[in-house]
């Protein structure tokens, strides 16, 4: 167990942090190395999930995920992810030769409610993300029969919407509707191939015969600008559609410096080191604390271990997080004291400062007071992290200061940087203790809804 010093806007929130073994494998034979293939958000590649999932319906050998593995090293693996929703995926077995191997990790458990689950998917020190939709229950339990509608080899688009821009995320905005020809209701799930880091993919229900449209929906960043061709496959015919990435503007992108939607994600390493390092953190929804309403996040590391949680909101342009009041500094009161914290401003300019609220308490039965001075010491600039440009970054350093029996404030010698990038939220953070590091946190991957 690691233990290091935290700051204020992290939304890790943790007061260790754990560097977590790997579990110890039952299998005969030296284990898999490798890694999953994933997009630059953390995505799968592909996210395939095969088969009905229905509200009710206990899962069968036809439901599974479809997940890509890079072996470096041939040998038993065990991949499984966590559970959600009362079912979860796993498989075993050996990997006989290196490079790309397509694997199927098998569903177990019963889906109790219809919706979006989103899975991590583990192996060895890497993991990335697959969702599948869960279908009402009463649902029609087979899959469905249909051909790709379109003319010679191109199919047949009913509407292509979204933006699609040179290094910015596709979300749920971005999306392909294509026609088909249906000649059996039920299910179906369609994933493209891989190209410019991105695909499509779509799961459902159809409900009659004849034409219908799918909509398939977008996932990954585009890498590079130009014409990008995508090839749909099913029901053993085939078709391409086009998009065409733009080269990026520079532009701020819409959106908050630090998201506050729903089932957003984002994942962290500590100090550089390896993804076994690494802190999931999920916005689960709106909770009720202290008399206002907060987005609640829970951090967990890669096998899915609770580490901590946090509470955070937004009020006009102001970023508030409720918490411990020295929960960021090395000075620490006798008895607990409860604060929300402003740790950041939309809007600001280069070297706008701000000091938070004044926390009372005592310091070893010392009457003291406690607060944080904010400075913004950049807006609008770039950052590169794991070679991924990142634009529109707002940086801002918090420097703890405390009062002692009605003396003046005087500094800890304690700072905290925190890069946010538009859109995004919190891409890279560093503190220090004088002339020392305590932690350093890099952005792997994200995916803000």
């Amino acid at each position: 167990m690691r233990i290091a010093y935290l700051s204020l806007f992290t939304f890790l929130l943790l007061a260790v942090f754990f560097s977590c073994k790997k579990e110890k494998s039952f299998e005969v034979g030296a284990p898999a190395v490798g890694s999953l293939k994933s997009s630059v958000n953390g995505d799968c590649l592909p996210k395939t999930a095969v088969g009905a999932f229905i509200a009710g319906t206990a899962l069968s050998d036809s439901n599974y995920l479809e997940v890509e593995v890079d072996v470096s090293s041939a040998g038993a693996y065990s991949i499984r992810t966590d559970t959600v929703n009362g079912y979860s995926f796993s498989g075993i077995g050996n990997f006989d030769h290196t490079g790309i191997n397509r694997i199927h990790l098998t569903a177990s458990g019963t889906p109790r409610t219809a919706g979006d689950d989103n899975f991590t998917v583990i192996f060895d020190s890497s993991f990335c993300f697959v969702p599948v939709t869960v279908l009402p229950e009463g649902s029609v339990n087979q899959p469905a029969t249909f051909t790709l509608q379109g003319s010679g080899d191109t199919c047949m688009i009913s509407t292509v919407s979204g933006d699609y821009v040179q290094g910015v995320a596709l979300t749920g905005s971005n999306t392909v509707s294509i026609k088909i020809n249906a000649t059996t209701p039920g299910t179906y799930t369609v994933t493209t191939d891989t190209v410019n880091e991105c695909y499509f993919s779509g799961s459902g229900t159809i409900a009659g015969v004849g034409e219908q449209t799918i909509t398939l929906t977008g996932s990954g960043t585009p890498a590079t600008e130009g014409a990008t061709v995508f090839t749909v496959s099913a029901g053993g015919t085939t078709c391409t559609f086009g998009i065409n990435v733009t080269a990026s503007t520079g532009q701020p992108p819409v959106g908050d410096l630090f998201p506050l939607s729903n089932n957003s994600y984002w994942t962290y390493n500590n100090n550089g080191a390896n993804v076994e390092d690494s802190f999931i953190v999920t916005n689960k929804g709106t909770v009720s604390q202290g008399g206002s309403t907060y987005s609640f996040f829970e951090t967990t590391n890669g096998t899915g271990l609770q580490l901590d949680t946090g509470y955070y909101r937004k009020s006009n342009n102001d970023y508030y997080v409720y918490s411990l009041a020295d929960r960021y500094t090395s000075q620490k009161f006798d008895a607990p004291v409860q604060g929300d914290i402003l740790f950041l401003k939309e809007g600001l300019a280069q070297n706008d400062t701000w000091n938070s609220d004044e926390y009372s308490g005592t310091i070893s039965n010392t009457p003291a007071k406690l607060q944080y001075v904010f400075t913004c010491t950049g807006v609008n600039g770039t950052a590169t992290l794991n070679s991924v440009n990142y634009n529109n970054v707002t940086v801002v350093v918090a420097e703890p200061q405390v009062s002692l029996s009605g003396g003046a404030y005087t500094p800890t010698n304690e700072k905290i940087e925190s890069y946010y990038a538009k859109g995004i939220g919190l891409i890279y953070q560093k503190a220090t203790a004088g002339a020392t590091t305590a932690y350093e946190t890099f952005i792997l991957h994200y995916q803000v809804y």
